[in-house]
């Protein structure tokens, strides 16, 4: 049985995220019989992509992230989700999480400077208008941050709020772990925008942006979409307030999370009520990858 590494090494790889190519994705996996497809994909896509695909007679291989079983309407596409993105980003700080002291248990109220982490380093759609939503209602006002520049607003990195995140940092993962880490520590919460934000139309590809916070041993909340929700619940993970799932009521969310980081003793207490949560997902993390090969291997098994 070929292992999952040979099957993607030997498949084009397309990204529906950044390019138009479902088209060409359809021709060639007739062609070749395998396709990778990497990063989020939109069920509009998914159901382009089938449409393409319509008539044929022989079966056909399929990997991805995270798509949602539920879409797949061609019974000849097996779809392989292997979670390949976040695969490569436990790759890549695979050291740190062995060898890591994780011993941040002890938050105090006195040392948290901000409201909120939030990393979104990478123009898209969807986040931003997660972020233009926090910004316009001063969410974000004391908080730190990053974001790239549009038309009407400055970028700015987690190390100077003047200038955009140079394009290596933002994906030189083993190198930016500290950084992370002790920036993200500062702060009273950690804000998870992953790709497509709160879009309900969304796979449930996870990337190294649902780790961090988990790493880090701080507090999070998620801005994901349903089906990332219910991959990482499934995994066994636990946001520290319940996952809201549009913008206004996640809005009213960090709104509220303000309101008690403001009070000292609420800020402290609520601080105190989630230690047992950030254990709970650093525990079932170093476990993950495993776990995902685990059932990648399984998904291998049954094709044959």
């Amino acid at each position: 049985m070929l292992s999952i590494d040979s099957l993607i090494s030997s498949a084009k790889r397309y990204n529906w995220f950044h390019d138009n190519s479902i088209t060409d994705s359809a021709s060639v996996v007739q062609k070749d019989g395998v396709i990778v497809i990497c990063d989020p994909i939109k069920r509009s896509q998914w159901q382009e992509f089938e449409s393409a695909l319509e008539g044929i007679s022989k079966s056909l291989v399929v990997i991805t992230d995270g798509l949602p079983q539920e879409w797949i309407n061609n019974k000849k596409l097996n779809v392989l989700r292997t979670q390949n993105s976040l695969i490569a980003g436990l790759k890549n700080i695979g050291d740190h999480i062995k060898n890591y002291k994780f011993n941040y248990f002890n938050r105090r109220f006195a040392e948290m400077e901000y409201d909120y982490f939030l990393m979104y380093g990478r123009w898209e759609f969807h986040r931003e208008t997660v972020m233009k939503g926090l910004e316009s209602r001063a969410v974000l006002a004391n908080s730190l941050y990053s974001r790239p520049k549009v038309e009407d607003q400055p970028g700015r990195s987690i190390e100077d709020n003047r200038i955009d995140a140079p394009l290596e940092f933002r994906f030189n993962h083993r190198d930016n772990f500290d950084m992370v880490i002790k920036n993200s520590q500062r702060c009273h919460c950690s804000v998870v925008l992953e790709n497509n934000g709160l879009l309900a139309e969304s796979d449930g590809t996870i990337t190294e942006k649902s780790i961090w916070p988990i790493l880090a041993q701080v507090p999070f909340v998620w801005a994901v979409a349903p089906n990332r929700i219910q991959q990482l619940t499934e995994w066994g993970f636990r946001p520290n307030d319940p996952p809201r799932n549009n913008l206004r009521s996640f809005t009213e969310q960090l709104m509220w999370l303000r309101s008690e980081f403001a009070d000292p003793n609420k800020a402290q207490q609520w601080q105190d009520d989630q230690g047992e949560t950030i254990n709970h997902n650093l525990t079932i993390l170093k476990g993950l990858e495993d776990r995902i090969n685990e059932d990648t291997q399984q998904q291998l098994a049954q094709l044959g």
